[in-house]
């Protein structure tokens, strides 16, 4: 072999093993970045921080009271204490009762877990027959899991059973146009019995009478009776809404069903007969008094006028004695509540009957005494 080619020989082989060797360390430095942690994870490692707990604010009592147990039919609703609080700022935390001090009653779960209903604590006291008179404070605290928060300003429960509180009701409004309608009545009538004109006594039963028309026909528009129903508040019944009354009212607006179906048919019927003759008289007796009246108020002397009213004192009899059927005929059966707006009626009715009266009875007084009147005189010779 020459010196040449063995050279050349040695050369190729330098140049593979330096190949080799740079490959090996290629797929070292590739072995060890894969085995390394990236990068976002050693960030997602450093950024890990503990949040600090919120506290929580003590709670705002808004009012608190007791109600004693009370009867609901043949259920008794045992006594109960109610605490209305401020809507929290974050969540519903529950809440804790502590005693400040005074003699609470019997059964108020101090220290338990309480859970507020649209912001209200109701709390059932136990052994609620009988509820001694006490006076305490208390205070609340809220929970939000296994903290507890600050504690509420001191609030303040009495009862006493020896000066009960009266349950004070607003008067309905029949109760208040039947007490004006009296004032007003007697007012003109003070007047009338003062005055001598006999114009002005006119005008003055004539405005009685208006009065009286215009009172008769606003209790078409009022309820006359109340019936017990299901739901707290009552059913109220108008004029010619008796059979849709009843369906609302129910078997609680039944006394008793001790009568056949045949009777109750009847007096339903009979009830409902009176109610449209009286719906009746009060559209009769506005058409025909109203525009005589208003006359009566501009001209006392007018004949039409006058006759007109006398013609309305029947129809005031008629609602008068109608009216006295409605309230008779109203079922005993029923539990119902009868408002004033019967009395109401009766009134308007009586005072139109009597203002007519006045008013044909002065009407006289105006006709031409008999002194002026021209005399014939006889002579006999």
């Amino acid at each position: 072999m020459t010196r040449t080619p063995r050279r050349k020989i040695l050369r190729d082989v330098r140049s593979s093993s330096a190949f080799t060797k740079c490959g090996q360390v290629a797929a070292l430095i590739a072995f060890a970045s894969a085995l390394a942690p990236s990068s976002a994870d050693a960030c997602k490692l450093s950024l890990k921080t503990r949040t600090p707990a919120v506290d929580i604010g003590p709670p705002v009592v808004l009012d608190a009271g007791f109600e004693p147990p009370t009867r609901d039919g043949h259920t008794l609703l045992p006594a109960r204490l109610w605490i209305r609080l401020e809507p929290p700022r974050r969540g519903a935390p529950h809440y804790v009762l502590e005693p400040v001090a005074g003699h609470a009653p019997r059964g108020v779960p101090w220290g338990e877990t309480l859970t507020a209903e649209n912001n209200h604590l109701f709390i059932p006291l136990a052994d609620s027959d009988q509820v001694q008179p006490f006076v305490f404070g208390f205070r609340i605290r809220a929970l939000d899991g296994s903290r507890m928060g600050g504690a509420s300003d001191p609030t303040w429960i009495s009862f006493s059973t020896a000066n009960p509180v009266s349950e004070h009701t607003a008067p309905r409004s029949d109760q208040v146009l039947f007490v004006l309608f009296v004032l007003g009545l007697g007012l003109i009538w003070y007047w009338y019995q003062r005055e001598e004109s006999v114009e002005s006594k006119i005008r003055l039963a004539a405005l009685a009478a208006l009065v009286s028309v215009v009172f008769l026909s606003v209790t078409s528009a009022m309820p006359w009776l109340g019936l017990a129903s299901d739901s707290p508040a009552p059913v109220r019944c108008l004029l010619g809404q008796e059979g849709s009354c009843l369906l609302r009212a129910g078997p609680a607006g039944v006394r008793s069903a001790e009568l056949g179906l045949p009777a109750i048919a009847f007096e339903v019927q009979r009830w409902q007969c009176a109610s449209a003759a009286l719906r009746m008289g009060q559209v009769t007796a506005l058409a025909l008094l109203l525009p005589a009246l208003v006359w009566l108020l501009v001209d006392p002397r007018h004949r039409a006028a006058q006759a007109t009213t006398a013609v309305g004192a029947s129809v005031g009899g008629f609602v008068f004695l109608v009216a006295l059927l409605y309230r008779h005929s109203t079922p005993t059966w029923l539990d119902a509540d009868l408002y004033w707006t019967a009395d109401i009626a009766l009134l308007a009715a009586g005072c139109i009957v009597v203002a007519a009266v006045l008013v044909v009875r002065q009407s006289f007084a105006l006709m031409v005494p008999p002194s002026a009147l021209p005399r014939a005189t006889a002579r006999f010779t």
